[in-house]
């Protein structure tokens, strides 16, 4: 049966076990608020963070295996951490709802508004930290698959990444573009709208909040959606010291370390390493990284100031795409040329950044950053002696940002206003040389390309009453563009005219478990750098923004322990920026080639349930349905847009018990997509399923915590990462086959 028979073996063996574990006598304690009404779903962890169970609808919690600390905790309840010795003494617990005042001015301690206000109504999905640790690999990919309307593809283990939200894939056949993504308080994006999201290594996200729907203009421009991560900070006072590791199939390994404090006025310190590598699963598939961070946080009397730091130095090799005819047959292999002149990419990449939140004169609160990001590239490309390069390239970015806003409050009505500037600065030094016999000769790019974007916005916020909150938002965004050729002698600059973008929107909290809400957004997305210059090294002046309209209704629905969101948007964009091939295939360049209307409807659920002493078992749904149509320039001919699957869904169950022990299966499907809009070539859809299985032991301040994975366990064979438009019809790059991973951490925890 080999590895997979192994595996299934050692899973019924636990589940055996667990199942015939029965302990002699529980404990309980009475868990209520504050007025006596029960706590009920309310979900109990110990000083780790891990759950060790749920309190029940009469508010008792029960447990076989009492630890040492418990931890109470819930969004609309003040947190309460207590020794079990303290509680079973008492025999109830009482939780203190968290005041009117208190949430109000939580934005205080935050670098920006609070997450619901920066949100702007939109459809938002969080990762949590237990899904960030359980799947750390070396990307967000696999906790964010679960995200509804969310694709994201990568070569290997920590080669390039794709992202894409409600299809904005179609833009992204090299990077990440149109979705914007923040590090605390910090953008990561830079001035042309690209960003190198292998920066943001799970190791240095706390939880992950995924704006699905145009971003408030409080970020910018964010046209397909936001990343919004936090910093791995603890979250209660004390200090602890973890070590990890990771192995897994195809040389793949991962080792990191980190160090956590917090004090009692809320300074904190995370700082950290790790090494990655991978032999990947195909030829010229490998990946190295190595990288650093530290944040810290000081609190001032009013205020905070926040610091953070990380440096990365990464290395992955480019095998390629193939034909369907190699897929199928060689799906290890890589192109050819690819490996002749060692198509890969080498960055080293270095992020710093300074955040300042103050309350000033008449409370009003000040808020101001300053960031710069520093990489060196070098990117031999190509699959044939017709279209490949070799490039190196070195960025200079920086930004700052600086905005001032105040809560007015009168009667039944709250009133909350944010104004301020955002620039964006980014400089990139271009050489790039074309192969002779697969080694790199004469100059064929030389070029020094500035850009820089300043970005304003007006936020509002009315609160009527206690149910209805309305949203009035307006942002502006400018950007500018100079390129020097060197080679040629020539100066293209571009600065078009400034371009407003509003967002109107409404939440009505109909009761304590229904709300609802309605909002409609303008955004631009601005071409980068890579897509002006194309492969030809000569501005196209004429490309311009694309222009996107999204209108969103949602419902939410909690109750008991019980989440269900559903969301629908129609979404318009004009202007598509498309890669087009000229000079017989050998060249490529980016065109404005059409609109799209992109219609879906997205559903989460979560929902989970107390087994009587047993644990608690927690469900995971997700779907989307997603009607994207793609009208090309001649207005006669519309097709399926590229890369978007018109259907996606997934079920995942988790099994939490004592002592320690979690399991989670989980299934994912997705329809087949297109892959070209010329001539409708279609890459099959697919189904994966993975298993978790893993065990934590806690002894006084320690605490070990182990894990096994495996990934596609039906051994499902599909394309991910796929090239559009290609018109040698190269799009297949093979996914991984199944997969076992080992998981073993070690944390020191002294309180």
């Amino acid at each position: 049966m080999g590895t997979f028979g192994r595996m299934l073996r050692l899973l019924l063996l636990l589940l055996g076990s667990v199942w015939l574990y029965e302990a002699c006598a529980q404990s309980c304690l009475l868990v209520v608020r504050m007025d006596g009404t029960p706590s009920a779903g309310l979900i109990v962890r110990d000083r780790w963070g891990a759950t060790v169970g749920t309190v029940d609808a009469f508010g008792r919690f029960c447990t076989e295996d009492p630890p040492d600390t418990l931890v109470f905790h819930a969004k609309d309840l003040m947190t309460l951490r207590m020794a079990w010795t303290e509680a079973k003494l008492a025999g109830k617990v009482e939780l203190q709802a968290v005041p009117r005042a208190t949430e109000l001015e939580a934005v205080a301690v935050r670098p920006w508004p609070s997450p619901r206000e920066r949100q702007a109504l939109a459809a938002v999905s969080t990762v949590d930290s237990m899904d960030l640790r359980m799947y750390d690999r070396a990307s967000l990919r696999s906790p964010l698959l679960w995200v509804p309307g969310v694709q994201m593809d990568e070569r290997g283990q920590g080669g390039s990444t794709r992202f894409s939200i409600r299809g904005s894939l179609l833009r992204s056949p090299y990077g990440v573009r149109g979705v914007k993504v923040y590090w605390g308080p910090f953008s990561m994006t830079l001035a042309d709208g690209s960003t190198p999201l292998e920066l943001l290594d799970p190791a240095l996200v706390g939880t992950l909040d995924v704006v699905r729907s145009i971003g408030g203009p409080v970020f910018g421009s964010a046209p397909s959606g936001l990343l919004l991560a936090t910093p791995p900070e603890r979250q209660d006072t004390g200090s602890d010291v973890s070590i990890s590791g990771t192995g897994g199939p195809d040389g793949y390994f991962k080792l990191s370390g980190e160090l956590r404090t917090r004090v009692a006025n809320g300074n904190t310190l995370s700082l950290g390493l790790l090494r990655m590598g991978n032999d990947g699963y195909r030829d010229q598939e490998y990946a190295r990284r190595d990288q650093v961070w530290i944040t810290q946080r000081y609190a001032l009397p009013k205020g905070n100031v926040r610091i953070f730091l990380t440096g990365q130095k990464a290395a992955w090799g480019l095998p390629g795409s193939l034909d369907s005819l190699t897929a199928a047959e060689q799906p290890r292999s890589a192109s050819p040329y690819s490996q002749q002149i060692d198509a890969r990419v080498e960055k080293t990449q270095l992020f710093a950044g300074i955040a300042v939140e103050q309350r000033v004169w008449q409370e009003l609160l000040l808020r101001s950053s300053l960031q710069v990001q520093a990489i060196d590239k070098v990117n031999p490309y190509g699959t044939s002696p017709f279209y490949g390069g070799y490039k190196d390239e070195r960025i200079r970015s920086a930004g700052s940002r600086l905005s001032l806003g105040r809560t007015l409050r009168r009667n039944n009505v709250s009133f909350s206003w944010e104004m301020g500037l955002e620039a964006l600065l980014e400089r990139d030094q271009l050489q790039e040389r074309a192969f002779v016999n697969a080694v790199p000769a004469d100059l064929r790019t030389d070029a020094d390309t500035r850009v820089n974007t300043l970005n304003g916005f007006l936020s509002t916020r009315t609160l009527l009453g206690a149910r209805t909150t309305i949203f009035v938002d307006l942002g502006t965004e400018a950007t500018a563009f100079r390129h020097v050729d060197e080679l040629r002698n020539e100066e293209t600059s571009d600065a078009p005219t400034g371009e407003l973008y509003p967002l109107l929107g409404v939440e009505r909290t109909f009761s304590d478990q229904l709300t609802g809400h309605l909002r409609y957004a303008q955004s631009t997305s601005r071409p980068t750098i890579w897509e002006i210059l194309g492969s030809t090294g000569i501005p196209n002046t004429a490309l311009t923004a694309e222009h996107v309209k999204e209108a969103e209704a949602g419902v939410a629905f909690r109750n008991n322990g019980t989440a269900v969101a559903v969301n629908a948007y129609m979404r318009r964009t004009k202007d598509l920026i498309l890669p087009q091939r000229v000079d017989q295939g050998t060249e490529e360049i980016f065109v404005n080639a059409g609109d799209a209307e992109q219609d879906g409807v997205e559903l989460e659920a979560r929902t989970g349930w107390d087994l009587s002493g047993k644990g608690h078992l927690e469900l995971l749904l997700n779907g989307a349905w997603q009607h994207h149509r793609l009208t090309l320039p001649d207005r006669t001919n519309t097709v399926d847009v590229p890369g978007v699957p018109r259907w996606t869904g997934g079920a995942r169950a988790r099994w939490s018990t004592r002592p320690g022990l979690r399991i989670e299966a989980g299934y994912r499907a997705s329809s087949s997509v297109v892959a070209n809009s010329t001539n409708g070539d279609r890459v099959p859809g697919h189904g994966v399923m993975q298993l978790h299985v893993g065990r934590s032991w806690g002894w006084s301040f320690y605490r070990l915590q182990v894990g096994i994975t495996a990934e596609n366990i039906l051994n499902a064979q599909y394309t991910s990462f796929i090239q559009l438009n290609d018109p040698a019809r190269r799009y297949y790059n093979p996914a991984p086959g199944r997969g076992l991973f080992m998981d073993l951490r070690f944390t020191f925890d002294p309180g």
